[in-house]
């Protein structure tokens, strides 16, 4: 009994869980601003951020988020995301997506510099205004 009760508070926290909402263009202002602040409100905290689908694994084991010019010569005329670690029910989703669609991820950002950033993925939601 004490086992089950443990399970579904922890399953309750999870599911209660609140994510900071930014853009990713909100996220590499930050960034430019003050780096430093900025992985200390992100960094290892829940987010949910938005931003242009750029790339898709052919395993739909990550993709990437961008802001800005990718293809351009100067690193800091664009932001990338990675979404790594999505989970197997989240995968599915990514059947519904097409690079350039605009899609909003919910997860846990592990690493932070001033060009790119690692977010292990909890969610994958579907906008519906693509």
């Amino acid at each position: 009994m004490k086992v089950l009760i443990l399970f579904l508070s922890l399953s309750l926290f999870l599911y209660s869980q609140t994510y900071t909402k930014i853009t990713l263009e909100e996220l590499s202002d930050s960034l430019s601003l003050n780096a430093y602040r900025a992985k200390t409100e992100y960094i290892n905290k829940p987010i949910e951020i938005t931003g242009e689908l750029y790339f898709i694994d052919i395993n739909g084991d990550y993709l990437y988020l961008v802001y800005g010019d990718p293809d351009s010569l100067y690193d800091d005329s664009y932001y990338l995301v990675s979404c790594n670690d999505i989970p197997e029910n989240e995968k599915q989703k990514i059947l519904n997506l097409n690079i350039g669609d605009i899609v909003t991820i919910r997860g846990t950002m592990v690493e932070m510099s001033t060009v790119m950033s690692d977010l292990t993925v909890d969610e994958i939601l579907l906008n519906t205004d693509n």
